[in-house]
């Protein structure tokens, strides 16, 4: 399945295929206007909000990541509880919403001026209306992930709860050529675990490299309506119809079912050169 977007800029390649260009054409076929210190301990999610301060902007990169995007559909009974009221969701066809899964493995992850390291990061989210008309797509956030100590810490002592230390989580792609496959788990927050597996490839490196703005939205505490700003660039693309998302947590299954999830509207493998991150507290 391909799909289009206008570029960002003049010099912005079109990127056919691309994770969120897939929402794009699912708005078109609903006829819809419109991610340095130690290591860190599970106990670390249990810090509480009067202990870390007032909120405060942060910036991270990542840099030569492989990824995973999934679009897909579920009830929107199952999820609308969870939207706060000042997010609308952006329907799909009647009684649906649209979901999207995400997991990345990088070769760095950079905190501000920090030392870099290895490191994951995912996002589970739901696609809204943007509440400020800025990035290319605009998701609420339900959880952000990662295996990144420095990451994790600089984001929750900004203000950001819905994030998760995962010390186990795994992006693994295993075989080669046609047997290649996607062997992926975040096992935390515990209620929103989840897993991602199937037939699996990513882009060829001589694919025209495009760009992207991707926006996920939360709410609560210190932070008021922030937001995960991630400008992409070098962004590949490469389907994976096949892979399905595993939903372990009690919430994720009461969001998504029991059953696997496939992402009929998009799936695909993605590599790309360079992310920034900028969370912004008070957005709103």
């Amino acid at each position: 399945m391909s799909f289009d977007k206008r570029p960002l800029g003049q010099s912005t390649p079109r990127l056919r295929g691309s994770f969120w260009h897939a929402a794009a054409g699912l708005l078109a076929l609903t006829s819809l206007p419109v991610i340095g210190c130690g290591p860190v301990g599970d106990d670390a999610e249990a810090t509480s909000q009067s202990q870390l301060g007032e909120a405060h902007q942060v910036t991270a990169t990542f840099t030569n990541c492989i990824e995973f995007g999934g679009v897909g559909l579920v009830p929107t009974a199952n999820i609308q509880d969870r939207i706060p009221s000042q997010y609308m969701l952006i329907p799909g066809p009647p009684g649906l919403s649209i979901f999207v899964a995400h997991m990345a493995k990088c070769q760095e992850i950079k905190v501000g001026n920090g030392a870099g390291r290895p490191g994951l990061m995912g996002h589970l989210g739901a696609l809204i209306i943007p509440p400020t008309g800025t990035g290319n797509f605009n998701n609420y956030l339900f959880s952000h992930v990662t295996d990144d100590p420095g990451l994790f810490a600089a984001l929750k002592g900004a203000g950001l709860r819905a994030t998760a230390i995962n010390p186990h989580q795994r992006f693994d792609v295993l075989g080669s050529g046609s047997d290649t496959t996607l062997s992926a788990a975040a096992q935390k927050p515990h209620e929103l675990a989840f897993g991602l597996s199937g037939p699996y490839s990513l882009p060829d490196a001589s694919q025209p490299p495009g760009t992207n703005l991707i926006n996920y939205w939360t709410d609560g505490g210190r932070a008021g309506n922030a937001v995960l700003e991630y400008n992409i660039s070098g962004l590949r693309v490469q389907p994976a119809p096949s892979v399905v998302l595993n939903a372990v947590g009690d919430d994720l299954q009461a969001m998504v079912g029991t059953a696997p999830l496939g992402f009929p509207f998009f799936a695909a493998g993605e590599s790309f050169e360079s992310t920034t991150l900028t969370f912004r507290p008070h957005a709103f």
